[in-house]
């Protein structure tokens, strides 16, 4: 739902091992989260997401610039997709970039060996 107070924050993100297949697994990447929105009627807290097992929070993340600041999972993964509000900074560790190149051409490989197949 739409909110009237912009969320601004920069980010450490760390991938966490549930997001393996979908993000190089335990890396750490810098982005940041902006949107006027927030999440309603869906699974948040850790506790929500045990009622829902298909899901995992693919990230944690940590505020930059906020001395203490406390980590929290962030997101939603749900077989090989993830949706959250983090934007990540691929350049901040090209681990992520290369990964993701390798993972797309290893998928198209795959599918034209199984289209030859047929």
């Amino acid at each position: 739902q739409m909110t009237r107070r912009l969320t601004l924050r920069y980010l450490r993100i760390q991938a966490q091992t549930c997001a393996e297949g979908v993000h190089p697994p335990e890396q750490v990447v810098m982005g940041h989260e902006f949107h006027c929105s927030e999440v309603v009627g869906s699974p948040g807290a850790s506790a929500e997401r045990s009622n829902f097992p298909e899901l995992s929070a693919p990230y944690v993340v940590t505020r930059c610039g906020i001395p203490d600041a406390q980590p929290y999972v962030e997101g939603y993964r749900v077989f090989n997709t993830c949706g959250s509000y983090v934007h990540q900074c691929w350049e901040s560790n090209p681990i992520f970039a290369q990964w993701f190149v390798q993972r797309c051409a290893a998928a198209a490989g795959a599918a034209a060996a199984a289209t030859a197949a047929t």
